[in-house]
């Protein structure tokens, strides 16, 4: 009874302490994205990364408590490499529908490539533990036509 009773005071802190982790507000809803598009189709500058020998590379900053670009956007059918590099603690890119986790330690890149094979916008969030603010720390992966 006391551990739960410990376990309680402690979320109760965290709550008060921190309420930004409890709003929903700081969580992105598809309907917040914005992607420039021309004729109705994502204008190139929309895109993220750059195209280097077919592989379309998007270098991602990852930082208390954010990814940087946010969202990071790719094409259908497109070869990815995400290069992952942490600028203050360990940080994780984790994007389930692709089989992706990166874990990036400071100054220490690290990449993973995959296939966009599926079209849709699809969460993924800070896998490693990075502070307080961790569990808002997430960002849209976007695969367009």
């Amino acid at each position: 009874m006391k551990k739960y009773f410990i376990l309680l005071s402690a979320l109760l802190f965290l709550s008060i302490r921190f309420p930004s982790l409890a709003n929903d507000s700081m969580h992105m809803h598809h309907s917040e994205i914005s992607i420039p598009e021309q004729n109705g189709h994502p204008s190139v500058g929309g895109l993220s990364g750059s195209i280097v020998d077919g592989v379309r590379v998007v270098q991602v900053k990852a930082s208390r408590y954010k990814f940087e670009p946010s969202p990071i956007v790719v094409r259908l059918g497109e070869k990815v490499k995400i290069v992952l590099t942490s600028t203050d603690v360990t940080h994780g890119l984790n994007i389930p529908e692709f089989n992706v986790n990166i874990i990036s330690k400071p100054g220490k890149p690290q990449s993973a490539e995959f296939i966009a094979g599926k079209k849709g916008t699809y969460h993924a969030h800070c896998s490693v533990y990075c502070g307080p603010g961790h569990s808002a720390m997430h960002v849209s992966f976007v695969v367009v036509e």
